[in-house]
């Protein structure tokens, strides 16, 4: 109990505001705005990643470069969302193990969803 306190004082948004790196400047606090920005990347690709939404450019999706564009989205998609979920868990002062828990959650959870979207397994959209 008592290291696991220390680790979490380790935490940046649990640093005393005085605390400063080995080069003298202020370590960054976590605010609402990343955790925000992660998941507004997130929402803001899903429709391409959905073949909601054509990339100007790119090939159409029957063709192999359109569903290379769509599943790089989708996975960089994915990844915001995890990113996301993990910083507004950090926020919300859980420990570190249980953050990893439920960006792995909410990360499935999208994969499931874009799976049902596109009538697809999820091993698929995996």
């Amino acid at each position: 109990a008592h290291v696991s306190k220390g680790l979490l004082n380790m935490l940046p948004h649990r640093a005393a505001p005085a605390a400063t790196a080995a080069g003298g400047a202020a370590l960054p606090s976590i605010t609402a705005r990343l955790p925000l920005a992660w998941l507004l990347l997130a929402a803001g690709m899903l429709p391409v990643g959905l073949g909601l939404i054509q990339i100007p450019g790119a090939h159409d999706a029957d063709e192999e470069g359109g569903a290379d564009v769509q599943r790089m989205t989708r996975s960089a998609c994915l990844a915001a969302l995890g990113a996301g979920s993990f910083s507004l868990s950090v926020l919300q002062g859980l420990p570190g193990h249980i953050s990893m828990l439920l960006c792995g959650l909410a990360t499935i959870a999208g994969a499931a969803g874009m799976a049902a979207f596109r009538g697809e397994s999820y091993t698929c959209v995996v």
